[in-house]
């Protein structure tokens, strides 16, 4: 019958859909441990328990310390509904071709719906199912990028940021759907004087380095070396 057959077509695309689900959760559980493997454990480990207000990464590049600062908001945007972050440089052009692309490449599994919307050039944020919200921006940008209010604040390349502009990203840590706020550094190491440093010296941040030796990808080979 009529009713039989419209039955059917509905259990069918019920059953189509959930296949699809679970073929999404399946590739999403193999991108997200490929793309881990390339940060070290214990890197890794410090970041997820880290609640500090205030923490440096520093590291080469290669190192896997944007993958980790990437893949910490990620997770928190994924698990916690209304979540805010802001990703930044001191100039957004210089995300595109770096971070952003890092994070669709690298840190957002293929098809996610956070995808959805304009271009990295003009992207302004990735939005995802459950509201939360990754924000891209510049600290040439005062305007849009220090009155908002977010729950975690990532500085990529923060030896090009000078220490008013972080002071002032301090003021915007107040989304309070985490149970601490925080405020990463990510940079390549700067010289002894940098105000970073100082400021990890006199511990107003916590410090944590990465190394190729502590790299999956590249630690190996560095180790034989030294055997």
């Amino acid at each position: 019958s009529f009713d039989d057959n419209e039955n059917y077509l509905v259990y069918d695309l019920l059953d189509r859909v959930k296949a699809e689900a679970k073929r999404r959760d399946e590739i999403t559980a193999r991108w997200f441990d490929v793309n881990m493997g390339q940060i070290a454990p214990e890197l890794w480990a410090k970041f997820q328990e880290s609640k500090d207000p205030e923490v440096l990464v520093e590291g080469p590049a290669g190192t896997g310390k944007t993958l980790a600062t990437l893949h910490k908001v990620h997770l928190f945007a994924e698990q916690v509904k209304g979540f805010r972050a802001l990703i930044c440089r001191k100039s957004r052009r210089d995300m595109t071709d770096s971070v952003l692309k890092t994070w669709e490449s690298d840190v957002l599994p293929p098809l996610h719906p956070a995808m959805r919307g304009p271009g990295r050039m003009t992207r302004h944020s990735y939005t995802y199912p459950n509201g939360s919200e990754v924000v891209v921006g510049g600290l040439d940008d005062a305007s849009k990028t220090f009155s908002a209010e977010y729950d975690i604040v990532v500085v990529h390349e923060a030896t090009e940021a000078t220490e008013d502009d972080w002071e002032k990203l301090q003021r915007s840590l107040r989304n309070h759907k985490l149970e601490y706020q925080q405020a990463i550094a990510e940079c390549n190491p700067g010289h002894a004087n940098h105000w970073l440093n100082l400021r990890a010296k006199l511990g107003r941040m916590r410090r944590m380095k990465a190394t190729f030796a502590d790299n999956p990808f590249h630690g190996p080979a560095i180790k034989a070396r030294h055997l």
